[in-house]
């Protein structure tokens, strides 16, 4: 309840944006490409912003963890975020911080 990210991690989670791991928000875990992909999915649903049915996903979709499905193809779809050379989204890879940046520029423009 001190920590300075707190009034942060509270209002993501009233709001629906973050749902944690089996209710906690552990916040010195590292995130997936799948989870941001989620987390950004959710913050602009939340603000009101609507999207597409996906039209397509990367070539490793069945990859992606049943709960980020919907997240990753929507914003994917989106052009939002998008995979890697190969065609490849490696949704448990870790997320850069360049990749993270990148993301939130896509997000920011729509």
């Amino acid at each position: 309840a001190g920590a300075w990210y707190a009034p942060y991690a509270a209002a993501a989670g009233g709001s629906g944006i973050v749902q944690g791991s089996d209710g906690k928000f552990l916040p010195d875990v590292t995130i997936t490409r799948e989870d941001a992909a989620v987390l950004i999915w959710r913050t602009l649903k939340h603000v009101g912003e609507s999207f597409d049915e996906p039209s397509g996903g990367p070539t490793d979709e069945n990859d992606i963890s049943e709960y980020a499905k919907d997240g990753v193809l929507q914003m994917y779809s989106a052009g939002l975020i998008s995979g890697m050379s190969d065609g490849r989204f490696y949704p448990k890879n870790l997320l850069t911080r360049a990749q993270c940046a990148q993301i939130v520029a896509n997000a920011l423009r729509r």
